[in-house]
Formats: structure tokens, sequence, C-alpha cells
């Protein structure tokens, strides 16, 4: 399960075996997550009402995938690396937040939709930022526990 604070939604993952999942909004709706599912649920809630008074949900259940190097990038946090594949800095920055234990900060909103592929394992934040660098040119200032990210 990933539910972080400053996330805008919660996923849950499931590799094997059924789970059956219910929300503090509509704990009457038992939704089933099969094996190779994974459910997206956005922070403000599961269902919303539409004209009419119908109740529609706003949960995506999706298949995992693989990456090109057969791994399942929802069970990477099992293993002690960090996987990402084609992902946007502002969604991969909570995720080396937690990794490195630091705060970014993008100076320019331009940079959050930039992409990167990488696998951190026992790198360190310096050898990752340097690494990644080489797939787009940045400036970056890191000051104790805070890292700051602009365009160059």
């Amino acid at each position: 399960m990933k539910a972080y604070p400053q996330e805008k939604v919660i996923e849950t993952s499931l590799v094997r075996g059924l789970i059956e999942i219910s929300t503090q909004q509509d704990p009457d709706r038992k939704i089933l997550l099969k094996p190779n599912e994974k459910i997206i649920i956005p922070v403000n809630g599961i269902k919303k009402e539409t004209p009419g008074n119908a109740d529609v949900s706003v949960y995506t259940i999706t298949s995992l995938h693989k990456t090109k190097s057969q791994v399942i990038p929802e069970t990477v946090w099992m293993q002690p690396k960090l996987e990402f594949d084609n992902e946007p800095l502002d969604e991969l920055a909570p995720k080396m937040e937690h990794w490195f234990n630091i705060k970014i900060h993008f100076v320019n909103e331009e940079m959050k939709s930039k992409r990167f592929s990488g696998v951190i394992e026992k790198e360190t934040l310096k050898e990752t930022l340097e690494a990644m660098q080489l797939s787009y040119h940045f400036n970056y200032q890191l000051k104790e526990n805070e890292l700051w990210i602009d365009k160059k």
C-alpha cells in the first residue's frame, strides 16, 4: 500500500491472494482486488454525486505490468532498491524523499514534467542526481536535508 500524506491518491497492489477493500467514505461498498491488480483511490474519496444523484465510482483498478527488467514497479519497495521507468519528476520526487530522507523543492515548475528512468540501489543522492543529469541537464542545490531542483 502507498499512502503518504502529500500524495493525491492511495494505491494498493496485490501480487497473490484476494483482498476486499472498503473505505470510510463508503463502508458498505466492497471492492474485490484479485492477483496482479492495483487499485488507485483519490484521497478525497471513493464516490461522487452526479446529476440525477447517481453515484459514480472514482477509484480505478488496473493490471500490474512488468518493466523491461522484468520487475513489477509496485513491488520494488520489498527489495532494497528504488526503480523508476519513464516517470515524471513530480511523481518520482516523493519516492526519492522517502529513499534519501530529504525534502525536494522545484525552483522551476517545468522540471516537474521531465521524465527519468533508473534503478537506485546503493547510490548516494549525489550519485543519483549526477546519473539523472545524463538524461536531462538540470541544476540542483542541496542544503542539509533540502534539495532544490532548477532547469539549467
